[in-house]
């Protein structure tokens, strides 16, 4: 089951509501995917669908549009003794110290990338994992127990190298890879 948290209430989506392919894929359409709407004041939880969303608002409310672009931020990587992983860049832009956040997954032929257990993740400072095209990335730190920073070496610009290299990151919900266009919010118009 996937756990959602949103607007301090706690819910479960059961797996068969798990929107494993888009919409389109499943005879559907995007304006007509469902939709959650959590009500704080009352403490409940609605399902509604989203052409319902101007019956929803009521003045006063604040709406939040996710512009952002999805990236094709699952990179194929190289362990030093030949392991394949899988780096998920988790951030769209260096912070300041020039370092990016990502996540090293195992890879599982046919599945979505798999989260390494915590006692047995390679991830430590100072390893390189090769990218393609001679591209590599440095863990510096560790962020969270997970997510670590990395400093990349790439030989285009960023958002070129993923274009080349880069595919869609993948949940473990989701039936299989899909195009980069299926993630794609109609509102994107910032990579990352």
């Amino acid at each position: 089951m996937t756990a959602l948290v949103d607007l301090g209430l706690d819910v479960t989506v059961p797996p068969e509501l798990s929107a494993r392919a888009p919409a389109e894929a499943r005879g559907g359409s995007r304006d007509g995917v469902r939709m959650l709407v959590g009500r704080r004041d009352r403490g409940t939880v609605e399902h509604h669908r989203f052409t319902d969303l101007p019956e929803v608002l009521r003045p006063g409310d604040l709406l939040v549009v996710n512009n952002s672009a999805t990236l094709p931020a699952a990179l194929p990587g190289r362990l030093p003794d030949g392991t394949p992983v899988a780096l998920h860049l988790s951030s769209g832009q260096p912070d300041q110290r020039g370092a990016y956040l990502v996540e090293l997954r195992r890879v599982v032929p046919g599945k979505a990338a798999a989260y390494y257990p915590p006692d047995e993740t390679p991830a430590r400072p100072g390893l390189r994992v090769g990218l393609p095209a001679g591209g590599a990335a440095e863990l510096t730190g560790p962020f969270t127990a997970r997510l670590w920073y990395a400093e990349l070496t790439l030989p285009a610009q960023l958002l070129s190298y993923l274009a080349l290299h880069g595919r869609a990151i993948r949940y473990g919900y989701v039936d299989r890879d899909w195009p980069i266009e299926a993630y794609q919010t109609v509102f994107a118009t910032v990579p990352g």
